[in-house]
């Protein structure tokens, strides 16, 4: 489980690998690593949000 999150996190697919930590937390409630990880998820998840929604536009808001 912990590989799992742990690639999806490196792969930059932030919400797979905090669903993935926290199925780690559900089954081991005080694991600090899956605690710590789900944190930097949902922070990195939040910083995201602004740059994704400028790519979605892509160029065409670029354009002259």
């Amino acid at each position: 489980m912990t590989w799992q999150a742990s690639h999806r996190f490196e792969a930059g697919d932030y919400a797979v690998a905090e669903r993935a930590y926290r199925a780690i937390l559900d089954n081991f409630p005080g694991d600090p690593v899956a605690k710590f990880m789900l944190a930097e998820c949902e922070e990195r998840r939040a910083t995201d949000l602004p740059d994704t929604a400028l790519r979605s536009r892509g160029a065409t808001s670029m354009r002259l």
